[in-house]
Parts: structure tokens; sequence; C-alpha cells
């Protein structure tokens, strides 16, 4: 399972938006979905990390499973307890077991090991590193706003050259696609390591997979968690599998990455608005395009311009 089921969609926004440089998607009707490492915030699906800490998601976990058993009202130290305390609880460290010390794990790394806190936080540092990896390798994101505003124009439409692209929320392919809202917190999704246990978003990871370099899941949350100065983007995102793209594209990335491209039907997208900064002829060519191809027809097309109390729009029909 690649992604945890937490994090069930929502409800819909009123509207969905897309800013972007440029009309590509009107020659194929593909868009692209970006990997975590293509996105423009340096802190995109990276998990925290807690040692010898409990996270609130190991806790909420512990809860659930406290309900499900028939407990209700459990503190927080009788969830620890109950359902976070590994037993044995005694581990083979370096004071216990002064003899197996320094210990070896080739598959962390060469140098050896003085302690059992020095071991579980390397381990957890490398399922951190395969977190971030696997993301990057298996999901893509298509971000869509709900917010209408200059900000967004100046940050992601190539400061008003570009478009902003209408799409109709009600649309069945967002009912098989479900957006979900971004969270803004400035908490992490927790990946933790408490006596030996690896947990990642409340979920047990297995430590042998890690020393494999394998992770089986990455929680959904991971994917729809912001810093809180990002708010004013009002973002919502739909996911996909990066190996289900229609298309894959090489040598056009300025990261040198793979551009994962998947198709969104034409009756999803309502309409576009051009930046009051657009270039006429950019906008001629893409009305040519409208009008030629039977699938773009239903379109409405404004342009933005400015004038002596602001932005107007006015609708382009040439």
């Amino acid at each position: 399972m690649i992604i945890s089921e937490a994090g069930k969609g929502m409800n819909r926004p009123d509207r969905l938006l897309k800013y972007t440089p440029n009309l590509k998607f009107l020659d194929n009707g593909l868009f692209r979905f970006s990997q975590p490492a293509a996105l423009n915030d340096a802190y995109e699906a990276l998990p925290g990390l807690l040692v010898n800490a409990y996270s609130n998601e190991d806790l909420a976990a512990a809860k659930a499973r406290s309900v499900r058993d028939g407990f209700r009202g459990m503190s927080d130290n009788e969830l620890v307890a109950r359902y976070l305390t590994p037993f044995p609880a005694h581990r083979m460290d370096e004071k216990s077991f002064p003899g197996l010390w320094p210990f070896r794990q080739p598959a962390l790394r060469e140098e050896p090991f003085e302690s059992l806190d020095e071991y579980d936080k390397v381990l957890a540092e490398r399922a951190v590193e395969l977190a971030k990896a696997f993301a990057n390798r298996t999901i893509g994101i298509f971000s869509l706003t709900e917010n209408y505003h200059e900000t967004m124009w100046a940050h992601y439409a190539n400061n008003h050259q570009g478009v902003c692209i209408a799409f109709d929320p009600q649309n069945e392919y967002f009912a098989a696609n479900h957006p979900e809202p971004i969270l803004y917190t400035n908490q992490p999704v927790q990946l933790t390591i408490n006596q030996g246990w690896v947990r990642f978003g409340g979920d047990t990871v297995d430590k042998a997979s890690i020393l494999r370099g394998e992770l089986g899941f990455l929680p959904k949350e991971l994917f729809l968690r912001k810093q809180l100065p990002w708010q004013y983007e009002q973002e919502w995102r739909v996911m996909k599998l990066l190996s289900d793209a229609k298309e894959i594209l090489t040598g056009i990335d300025p990261m040198e990455l793979p551009v994962y491209l998947f198709e969104i039907p034409a009756n999803a997208i309502s309409g576009i608005t051009f930046g009051w900064r657009a270039d006429d002829a950019a906008i001629r060519q893409a009305m040519q395009t409208i009008r030629k191809d039977a699938r773009w027809k239903h379109l409405w097309v404004r342009r933005r311009t400015r004038s002596l109390t602001g932005v107007i729009e006015e609708e382009v029909t040439g």
C-alpha cells in the first residue's frame, strides 16, 4: 500500500482554479502532476522526526485502537502504556549488554554504533530519507486553488503574463479524483522512533524494511500539510500514482526531473482568463486553437486589463 487511507476526500469547493504560465494543455489535454521535489516548498512532503517521543498521530492511532477495544476516555499515559510501549520493554542497550557494543549494521553505515540511542536516530533518519525518495518516485500532485487573487496571478501565472484555468468542481472527473484541501499548520506529519518502534503518521513501520531500503506506505497527510505562510494559496490537490501517467517527458524540466503528464477531460474545464500582461499574439493563437478544436468550443475566454481604477475583465470573442 503506497498511501495509507487516512485523509479521505472531502466536499469540493465552489471553484477550482489553476494558474499557469501557458496553455500547453490545449494541444493535447494533458496536465503535469508534479512529484514533491518539483514543487516550490522546501518542506514539501518532508516529515518531522521525533526520537524517544510520541507524536500526536501516534496517540491518535492508540486512541482509535482503544475505542475499538471498548475503552473510552483513556489518558495519554494510559494509551502509551497499553498500546505504544513494547513488551517486553527492555532492550539490549550498551549499559545492560556492554559485550554487544559497539554494534555494527552495514545496512545503515560502516561505522559502528556506540549506543542504542545513536542507532535509533540513524535508523529513523534513514526512514525519512526513504520516505522522501519514495514520495518523489511514486506520487504526482496536481495543485489547484479556490483563491482568485492578485498574489496568485503574480506567483504562478508568470507575473500576470499567463492564464488562470477554471475547472468545474462538480464534473465527474473530480468525483472520481477527489480534490483534497491542504491543512495549513507548522506541525508536520511525524516519523517517530521510541523504544525501538518506528511509526509514521501513527502507523507502525517494519524496521527490517528500512534496513532493506524500502518503505511500504506513505501517510496521505504527508502531502496535505503546508506551513502557515502558504495559507493564502487556499490549495486543493488531486494526487495520482506517477506510474499511471499517460506521457513522460525528459530533458525539459529545469531541475532535470521527469515530467509526468495526465489527461483531464475537456468537459472538466469551464474556461480560461488571460492575465493583463498576456501577449496579444498568444491570445490570438489560443483563440484559433479553441475555434478549430471541437474539444474546447465550450470554453469561455476572458482577458484582464488594467484601467484607471484597477483591473477589469472582458470577454474575448475574436
